[in-house]
């Protein structure tokens, strides 16, 4: 797991800590958040989790009374501290504890503010743009990926789910990541057992929907990327593109092998090529279609049963 600094960022502020100056990450050299509660320091590492700066620390025994009751409330996967703190659950459990003001209730709803103020940008929906399509297989394609995109983003405003509060997909072991490298990208990850969904927005142009989890098939274990992205170009006309991946365990970046499969597919060309090949790409055959509508139901069935299930009322 992993707290993001504009994670970090809008928790300490939704709790009204004390902000200090930025400062540089304890792991990267770039300019961190840095927050004081009861005169001890903390700020980002810059890369995916929180430490104590400053001479005065936290005192074992609270630190240990936090660890302890993110164990008992959250899934193992959300509860972990190794080298500093990893989770805004366990940012919060440690800011309330360090001022004597703990209690279940006011971190459930820290947590829920925290991730609702996060949210309101992965609301904001943009159109994409009319893409003219080059047959009818090119727009069944398409059809199909609408329907992958509402499972890989239940927060989009268009939406017809009814969610949970944030803090109750913590207790049901889903990870929720936000992330923005820029003022207005938009980087929502969701993470479930054996499945995670990523949905990525780069204002004002790019964007891609991610899906990645684990399947059998033909007997063996394997996995399954399906990656549908927006290329935005100056010098040629715009163009969505889907891409799948499979891969059988024991066997990363064999794409020789007989099962293993590298296609991508240009919605608006109607062309498929291997990664790195676009130059050789020909026209999408019958056959790659319907691998490609295969494996993007069975990435809807996937994800409706790791995570949304799990996210809904």
């Amino acid at each position: 797991m992993a707290i993001s600094i504009i994670e970090f960022k809008t928790a300490m502020e939704i709790y009204g800590a004390n902000r200090l100056p930025d400062a540089i990450g304890s792991r990267y050299n770039i300019a961190v958040p840095c927050f004081e509660i009861d005169g001890i320091f903390f700020k980002h590492s810059g890369s995916y989790y929180v430490v104590q700066s400053g001479e005065k620390k936290v005192p074992n025994e609270i630190m240990e009374r936090a660890i302890e009751e993110c164990r008992e409330l959250y899934s193992k996967e959300i509860n972990y501290w190794f080298g500093g703190i990893h989770t805004v659950a366990g940012m919060l459990t440690l800011a309330t504890m360090i001022d004597g003001k703990y209690s279940q209730p006011l971190v459930g709803n820290l947590i829920n503010e925290t991730y609702k103020k996060l949210m309101g940008d992965v609301k904001t929906h943009i159109s994409e743009k009319n893409f003219s399509f080059s047959d009818n297989g090119m727009e069944k394609l398409y059809e199909e990926l609408t329907r992958l995109k509402k499972v890989i983003n239940p927060f989009d405003q268009t939406s017809e789910y009814v969610l949970k509060d944030p803090v109750d997909l913590l207790n049901v072991g889903l990870g929720i990541s936000y992330r923005n490298s820029r003022p207005g990208d938009v980087d929502l990850e969701i993470t479930g057992k054996h499945c995670t969904t990523n949905y990525y927005l780069s204002y004002p142009g790019a964007w891609y929907y991610n899906t990645t989890f684990r399947v059998q098939r033909h007997r063996k274990a394997g996995y399954v990327m399906i990656h549908y992205y927006y290329v935005k170009s100056i010098q040629e006309p715009d163009k969505p593109v889907i891409y799948l991946s499979y891969l059988e365990e024991g066997h990363a970046k064999a794409y020789n092998l007989s099962n293993n499969i590298d296609l991508r597919i240009g919605l608006s060309t109607g062309l498929a090529w291997r990664t790195y090949k676009e130059a050789d790409a020909t026209p999408a055959t019958e056959e790659q279609i319907r691998v490609m509508k295969m494996f993007i139901r069975m990435a809807i069935k996937k994800i409706n049963k790791k995570i949304i299930s799990n996210m809904c009322n």
